[in-house]
């Protein structure tokens, strides 16, 4: 009986984490969001949550953690939500996350680049995006575009690099420094289509929804006479 109740104890220890993940959040200013509400899930068993308020610096702390990855999720009335997926946490490790930065919702996000989430990555950060052909207005009926260019426009205008969407449209920029950047997406016989607001944040990898190319009638791809963007993300 005694050898039992040592063997179901040593069972009940070991399905205890010993990891720990702590994380801030903020504001455009820089300011600690007090309240926001973040969720941790295992990416292997998503049903398994836990919740945490943040501090009024913004911090926020997950103990008790089983090794493995896991993905964050940031709620704060009035801002767009923040995923963060791709969190590797091992057994007795203390992480601490980059600062996380939460953008003020918008009614009309017509202007502005919409985030799809953020993964960690190497100390520099990253930017991924893709290039989807657009029929109408309804961005569900798009398909990837491969081939064309992306040009990545770093500050006072200046061309910084260039990407070559792969068969699914995805592409990439790597080794960024912290900052805004600006997208170009051309591709022959297409409207041009030129998108701000990319940021990129250190040591992460800033996932961003599509860029829409629509074809250009008889020929004439006069940028003045593109689409507008769809307004498919809004919150």
């Amino acid at each position: 009986m005694a050898m039992c109740t040592c063997v179901l104890a040593a069972q009940s220890i070991a399905q205890e984490g010993t990891a720990s993940l702590v994380g801030k959040v903020e504001d455009i200013r820089g300011v600690g969001l007090l309240g926001t509400l973040a969720d941790l899930h295992s990416e292997s068993l998503p049903t398994t949550r836990s919740r945490v308020v943040a501090d009024n610096l913004g911090m926020f702390r997950f103990s008790i953690l089983l090794d493995g990855k896991y993905t964050l999720e940031l709620q704060q009335a009035g801002f767009r939500r923040l995923t963060v997926k791709g969190i590797s946490v091992s057994e007795g490790e203390h992480k601490v996350l980059p600062t996380l930065r939460m953008e003020v919702s918008s009614l009309d996000c017509s202007s502005h680049t919409a985030l799809d989430h953020l993964r960690l990555g190497k100390p520099q950060g990253s930017l991924t995006s893709s290039v989807r052909v657009l029929h109408g207005h309804d961005t569900r009926n798009s398909r990837p575009m491969g081939g064309g260019e992306v040009t990545l426009i770093c500050s006072k205008s200046t061309v910084c690099g260039a990407a070559k969407p792969n068969s699914k449209g995805e592409f990439l920029f790597q080794n960024l420094a912290p900052g805004n950047y600006a997208l170009r997406a051309n591709h022959v016989g297409f409207y041009p289509v030129e998108e701000s607001g990319y940021e990129v944040q250190e040591g992460l990898e800033s996932i961003y929804f599509p860029m829409y190319l629509k074809r250009c009638p008889l020929g004439n791809c006069d940028p003045r006479l593109g689409p507008k963007k769809p307004l498919a993300h809004c919150e």
